[in-house]
């Protein structure tokens, strides 16, 4: 049975990524070489120097009209790895806590939001569940928001 239809199940337009460094290494440097020029690339340098809420109620916007519906993929890994070492690949020069919550607040409030999925938090990684903690709060936190105002 295929549940999502007839690939794409997302147009690449469609698609934007926030938070991304991409001038880590070769390795990273190949990889984006192979990503979708329709797909946008927001780097976390420019998120961290901007207005992140604004840069995430543009996104919000322009995907409500777009594509009519948004789903929000969210990889812990966009954290700098200070913040949040319990990832896969933790990396300097990532979002803080304020930034995410910012980020990703009017994207969450979108009436067109549809889904949520949580990404590579890493439990082995966070011996006394000090970060889980912190996710959960966060992205509950998020959710709740547009519950109250829905």
């Amino acid at each position: 049975m295929d549940l999502a239809g007839e690939p794409p199940i997302v147009e690449p337009g469609d698609v934007v990524v926030m938070g991304h460094r991409a001038d880590l290494d070769d390795d990273t440097r190949q990889e984006v070489a192979l990503v979708d020029e329709r797909i946008q690339l927001v780097e976390a340098r420019a998120i961290r120097r901007g207005d992140p809420e604004r840069l995430g109620r543009n996104v919000a916007q322009r995907l409500e009209v777009q594509a009519g519906r948004v789903w929000l993929h969210f990889d812990a890994d966009v954290f700098d790895g200070g913040e949040m070492p319990a990832v896969t690949y933790p990396q300097p020069d990532g979002l803080s806590w304020e930034q995410v919550g910012d980020l990703l607040r009017p994207i969450t409030s979108s009436p067109a939001l549809v889904g949520v999925s949580v990404a590579d938090y890493v439990p082995d990684k966070d011996s006394d569940g000090h970060h889980a903690r912190r996710l959960v709060d966060l992205v509950g936190g998020l959710l709740a928001r547009r519950k109250e105002h829905t």
